[in-house]
């Protein structure tokens, strides 16, 4: 059965993915083994319910039970006393996180220096100022010669560091078809 959300129960439950009595064990393992908040347990019609007294309980009251949901989603060991992701239950889902770290940068300082401004094409024809100010009568700027900008004292420039960016955070990956055998 594909791990796809969809729900499991007997023939009179209106499951989802299947409907019959076949689905006894596989519920009754889903059911002991997870909380309502991890799969929440339905009426024949789709409104979720409260858990019975046992899960033949709720087989045999038509109730349907969804299948773990792994859809889009990266699959991480239950860590079961390890230590390494404590305080997780089985099927309990976390929120995306990057691990916090820095970018660093510098710029070196090129002391002080100009740089050199074109004015070409920046003069008006017969006399008319253009956007710079310039006319054709001023004579100390001309339109085909270059300027150079006064000297500034020694400095640095900001930088920015381009992110590898995406619409997420993930791992080196391959799509696989989860699924239950029952």
């Amino acid at each position: 059965m594909e791990c796809n959300g969809n729900t499991i129960g007997d023939a009179s439950s209106s499951a989802t993915a299947r409907a019959n009595a076949d689905t006894v064990n596989l519920f009754t393992v889903l059911w002991n083994n997870t909380t309502n908040a991890e799969l929440s347990i339905q009426t024949s019609t789709g409104v979720p319910s409260t858990r019975g007294i046992s899960a033949a309980a709720d087989f045999a009251a038509h109730k349907r039970l969804p299948l773990p949901d792994f859809r889009g989603q990266f699959v991480r060991g239950y860590d079961n006393g390890k230590g390494t992701d404590t305080g997780r239950t089985m099927l309990s889902t976390q929120t995306d996180l990057v691990k916090a770290h820095t970018h660093t940068g510098t710029t070196d300082s090129q002391g002080s220096h100009s740089h050199t401004l074109s004015l070409a094409g920046y003069h008006g024809a017969n006399g008319v100022t253009n956007r710079r100010g310039y006319s054709d009568a001023d004579t100390s700027q001309t339109g085909s010669g270059a300027n150079t900008t006064s000297t500034n004292g020694a400095h640095t420039h900001t930088l920015s560091i381009d992110a590898n960016t995406g619409a997420e955070n993930r791992p080196v990956n391959i799509s696989v078809l989860y699924a239950i055998r029952y």
